[in-house]
């Protein structure tokens, strides 16, 4: 199979406007995202939102043993686009699926995400193939004359920077929300290898976030590394994506040899970039 060349990323880079806040809870079921008040703002700390006592999720995770403290800061929030929505749509609708989707269940706020998205007027849309990892957010600007208008003290509050750390790797809840097909040719193996179902961001500066902020890319380290080009070589190999609600990924060098898509140096660069971006 042909080497897949990494994709131009030259140009405007993506700017979005938050739609949408919801708020991880450690008692319910991963789907169960309550929506933030779109006239409140909510506080961002390096491990997610932090409204109502309800960061506690962040730390039963790590003490049920799911998650190290630093998986729970690389992953602090997950976020999703409406236009990656729209590919999804599309995309999705040739799959053999088991129970067909419901269109109206496609759509912000129905993907356990935390900040749901779409592109700021006359900007890139924000998706797969125009956000990269390492890409550093931050809020340049909000609609309407609130925070224009704020108080001195709140005009100081530090400027929330986050940071893209990696592509979603959906688990078999998305099977069980859309489409009930757990094998290679369901929604979540499709979100796998398109990077479809959403980015984790790390914190880079906490501070405040709300409804009609602007997110804009403001720093580029990796710009040949699109979250949907690492979707795609991670979960584009042969059978990665068909175990029943898991992966398949190699486990030894030479199985990694014989189903890696890209070069030795491609591969060597993406296992190193964990540190780099940390550091950055």
């Amino acid at each position: 199979m042909p080497k897949r060349a990494a994709p131009a990323l030259d140009g405007q880079l993506p700017s979005m406007v938050v739609h949408g806040r919801y708020l991880r809870q450690p008692d319910k079921g991963s789907y169960v995202r309550p929506a933030v008040p779109s006239g409140e703002a909510v506080s961002v700390s390096e491990t997610g939102f932090d409204a109502g006592g309800l960061l506690d999720w962040s730390v039963t995770r790590v003490a049920a043993g799911r998650l190290s403290r630093q998986d729970v800061k690389d992953r602090a929030l997950l976020m999703i686009s409406g236009e990656t929505i729209a590919r999804l749509k599309a995309d999705a609708a040739s799959l053999p699926l088991r129970q067909p989707l419901e269109q109206s269940s496609l759509r912000g706020g129905n993907f356990a995400e935390n900040i749901f998205v779409s592109a700021a007027a006359g900007a890139d849309s924000p998706c797969p193939d125009s956000l990269c990892v390492g890409d550093v957010l931050a809020v340049v600007a909000p609609r309407g004359s609130k925070r224009r208008c704020a108080s001195s003290a709140a005009a100081e509050s530090p400027t929330l920077r986050l940071q893209v750390s990696s592509p979603r790797r959906p688990c078999s809840k998305i099977d069980a929300r859309f489409g009930r097909t757990w094998n290679g040719g369901g929604v979540r193996a499709l979100c796998a290898r398109t990077g479809l179902s959403g980015w984790f961001v790390r914190v880079l500066a906490p501070g405040e976030l709300r409804d009609g902020d602007e997110l804009r890319v403001v720093e580029r380290p990796h710009p040949q590394w699109s979250l949907g080009r690492v979707s795609r070589l991670l979960y584009g190999m042969e059978g990665a994506c068909d175990p029943p609600g898991g992966y398949a990924l190699p486990t030894t060098r030479e199985q990694v040899l014989s189903r890696w898509q890209g070069t030795l140096g491609e591969l060597r660069e993406l296992a190193g970039m964990r540190t780099n971006i940390v550091a950055s």
